[in-house]
């Protein structure tokens, strides 16, 4: 199991995430999609951005624990 261990991200967990990337510009945010391939399509709102990343890494995470089982 290349899990390690992993246990599904909580809300508030997952607030504190979007708490921290809106502490970036717009740019970071793009650069931060960009690094861990997630696709922006028209989301050129700052929160559209956020959303669309912290999904991403949400699907990501169900995704190696799918892998897992």
């Amino acid at each position: 199991a290349r899990g390690g261990g992993r246990r599904p991200v909580t809300g508030a967990e997952e607030d504190a995430v979007r708490r921290s990337l809106m502490r970036l510009t717009l740019r970071e945010l793009r650069r931060v999609a960009r690094e861990e391939g997630v696709c922006l399509g028209y989301a050129s709102r700052k929160a559209d951005v956020v959303g669309e990343i912290v999904a991403h890494r949400h699907y990501m995470e169900h995704m190696r624990q799918e892998e897992d089982k």
